[in-house]
């Protein structure tokens, strides 16, 4: 039986970026995406990339704050 362990990271999303990557800035993630905050799409590239950076699937990385806002909160799920 696998132990799932939580963590939660801080981030800003940066949107209609020019590159599509994820930076690690004084214990905050920098997530930079081409996607434009329309229609959830910066969010779901956000989740994507980060999922991507931790070496997890999409499925266990969460937006827990800041749904609507640059500043984000996200739950990584590991082990499951």
């Amino acid at each position: 039986m696998k132990t799932r362990r939580r963590e939660t990271v801080e981030a800003r999303l940066h949107t209609g970026s020019s590159k599509r990557t994820v930076e690690l800035k004084d214990a905050v993630y920098h997530i930079y995406t081409h996607a434009k905050p329309v229609d959830g799409k910066a969010n779901n590239d956000a989740v994507s990339l980060l999922a991507d950076y931790m070496g997890v699937p999409k499925r266990n990385v969460t937006i827990i704050k800041g749904e609507r806002s640059k500043d984000k909160v996200f739950e990584i799920t590991r082990g499951i």
